[in-house]
């Protein structure tokens, strides 16, 4: 089982500070005896909490060379285009542009990984 916090900046509407994602984190891995994948990009958060450290990342990041927010030293999950946005965005076909995602290591371990995530 994977569960992900997702922490996104909403323009004129409130966000989670990294103190209220840390404590989600915490109550997730209190529930489930596992850390929860956080969803940040590298400006979202305006400051880092040591406790998501703890958490996988799934860096949302348009680029062709990613690059973590403070805290973490690699991502686990990088979705490198929207659909429209990012290296080689493509269409899948039946459903159009859409969030693309990469995991960081042979095609073969992803299964293995979420259903280890965050233990």
């Amino acid at each position: 089982m994977l569960l992900a916090l997702d922490l996104e900046c909403k323009p004129g509407g409130a966000s989670a500070t990294p103190d209220d994602a840390a404590v989600v984190a915490q109550r997730i891995r209190d529930r489930t005896g596992r850390w929860p994948i956080i969803y940040v990009g590298r400006w979202t958060l305006p400051r880092m909490h040591p406790l998501l450290a703890q958490c996988p990342l799934w860096l949302p990041e348009y680029g062709g060379a990613p690059v973590c927010p403070p805290g973490w030293l690699r991502w686990h999950l990088w979705q490198h285009t929207d659909g429209h946005a990012g290296p080689a965005p493509a269409p899948v076909p039946g459903i159009g542009a859409c969030d693309r995602n990469r995991f960081a290591g042979p095609p073969e371990d992803v299964a293995v990984w979420w259903g280890r995530a965050g233990e």
